[in-house]
């Protein structure tokens, strides 16, 4: 939202809300004060307990200190930015070092064939560098994820029921147009378009014979359909 403000406004915005960003900061910095430099073991978009630490968190809170880092540079905080940025780089190496070696898998030290989202929060938009390693493994993912009706499921390793989750399959396409696969974004957003409600809402899955299913409209579906869309507006 501040990118979106013009400078003095952006300023008077990141200042009303500076409470809320040295709290995140320093909750992501404390996540990763330990030997391996990695967040401990918690639940992430699969809404599930987890007894490993998963990727999609580590890459999350990596993008979270990035974009702090940008945030307090804008206020003029140097001290601030430069320790968001230390730990992002700390972070980055570790999710490399740790996760890297395996193929990038959903839990450290699991199987390359469970990669998921947790690829996707490695690359553009939520981080503004492009790793051709993860790149690599992001193109296999899709062939991982995929279900009956054309849309993916949340992972590699996600239950066999036959269901596409929209905000799987719209995430994939946001990064697909960042990363200068348009002809898949386009084909990702072609299907989310053939698959909404009777109303003409995103819901939350699709069944397997290409029936829309539960929750719609999906928040987390219809923003990175936006997002996917303005992006390759501006190509």
């Amino acid at each position: 939202m501040a990118a979106e403000l013009n400078e003095g406004d952006r300023t008077a915005f990141l200042q009303r809300h500076r409470m809320l960003l040295d709290r995140s900061t320093e909750a992501a910095l404390r996540s990763i004060e330990n030997r391996s430099s990695l967040p401990p073991a918690s639940p992430d978009y699969w809404e599930v307990k987890e007894e490993r630490p998963t990727l999609a968190t580590a890459a999350m809170i990596c993008a979270g200190l990035e974009s702090g880092a940008k945030l307090y540079r804008i206020l003029g905080d140097a001290p601030a930015a430069h320790a968001a940025t230390a730990g992002a780089t700390r972070l980055r190496a570790a999710i490399k070092k740790n996760f890297g070696r395996n193929g990038y898998p959903r839990h450290l030290g699991g199987r390359s064939d469970s990669a998921d989202l947790g690829v996707d929060f490695l690359l553009p938009p939520l981080t503004s560098s492009v790793d051709r390693s993860v790149v690599g493994v992001w193109e296999q993912a899709a062939s991982l994820m995929a279900r009956p009706a054309g849309g993916l499921a949340p992972g590699g390793s996600w239950r066999r029921d036959g269901v596409s989750w929209t905000n799987a399959t719209a995430s994939r396409a946001m990064t697909a147009a960042f990363i200068g696969e348009r002809e898949e974004a386009l084909a990702r957003l072609r299907w989310l378009d053939q698959h909404r409600t009777a109303a003409g809402s995103l819901p939350e899955k699709v069944l397997p014979d290409g029936q829309p299913a539960s929750v719609s409209p999906l928040a987390w579906t219809a923003a990175a359909v936006v997002i996917t869309a303005d992006q390759l507006s501006r190509q």
